[in-house]
Formats: C-alpha cells, sequence, structure tokens
C-alpha cells in the first residue's frame, strides 16, 4: 500500500500501470488468504431466501387475483407479523407495495399494448377497487393512467 502511495505522490513513467500491478497483487493476496468467501449464507438462510423466491413468484402467477399476507406468509411457514417484517427487510419494502407495484407495472403493459377501458384494466391486474388503483398508479408512476396511456400512444 505504501508503495502505491508513493507511485502516486511521484508519478514516474509508467505509474498507473504500475499502480494496478500492485493493486491486482493485493487482490490476490486477499484471494490467497480467503478474505473474500464464495459465499457466506447459512443453510438456514439459503432456505429463507429460497422461500421468498417462492413468494415472489406466487405473487408473479397470482397477482390477477385475491392475494392475502396469510397465504404468503404460509409459502414460508412464518406467521404473518414476521413475515412482513422479514419481506421488507429483504426486499426493502412491504409485500403489499411489492404486489401494488407489480400490479402496477402489469397495468402500464396493458394501457400501452390496447385500448381495454381503465377500469377493465384495473380489475384485471387484481385491483376491485377503482379509486384505490387511480391513486396507487398515481402514488407510482406520476400521472394518471388515462395520461400514462396518452405519453404511451405518442
Amino acid at each position: 500500500m505504501q508503495e502505491i502511495i508513493k507511485l502516486y505522490h511521484t508519478l514516474p513513467t509508467c505509474a498507473l500501470l504500475s499502480i494496478k500491478l500492485h493493486i491486482l497483487h493485493m487482490i490476490e493476496l486477499f484471494f490467497q488468504s480467503d478474505y473474500f468467501y464464495k459465499n457466506t449464507l447459512s443453510p438456514k438462510g439459503k432456505d429463507s431466501l429460497n422461500k421468498l423466491k417462492q413468494v415472489i413468484e406466487y405473487v408473479h402467477i397470482n397477482y390477477p387475483e385475491s392475494i392475502s399476507l396469510q397465504t404468503l406468509s404460509e409459502i414460508c411457514f412464518m406467521s404473518p407479523n414476521y413475515f412482513c417484517h422479514y419481506f421488507k427487510q429483504e426486499i426493502g419494502k412491504t409485500p403489499i407495495s411489492f404486489i401494488n407495484e407489480y400490479r402496477i407495472e402489469k397495468a402500464c403493459e396493458m394501457l400501452s399494448e390496447s385500448k381495454v377501458p381503465i377500469s377493465d384494466i384495473a380489475l384485471s391486474v387484481g385491483f376491485d377497487n377503482f379509486s384505490y388503483f387511480i391513486r396507487k398508479f398515481r402514488e407510482y408512476k406520476g400521472v394518471a393512467p388515462n395520461k400514462y396511456r396518452s405519453l404511451c400512444l405518442k
């Protein structure tokens, strides 16, 4: 490291190449000393992530239907409260927010590819309350669905 600093401050001919070589040598030493681990997840952690993948797949397949937290938590063998906490910790958003975002993305696809009425699109992507659909669409996309459609058609 001291050699890299010295090369940086003096900048002799080919200094940048020499610095790169020293950095690569340091990385080599880290690998030789097992500082980089291939996989640090425990078997229990891997199992939890696999269950989370199953939840996401379930949402992707069943988004047009009503999806309950109870159903999602049962996939992971967790209580609904713990599942919500775990999901938010791993994904960065609540399960309901994740489902709504996915449904809105599907609605965007339909809005840009068809002339189906917006109320029918809302129902087909799993929103049974039209005003809630409009509110969530504006929240995630920044515009109303009809405005989004008109922007896509231009």
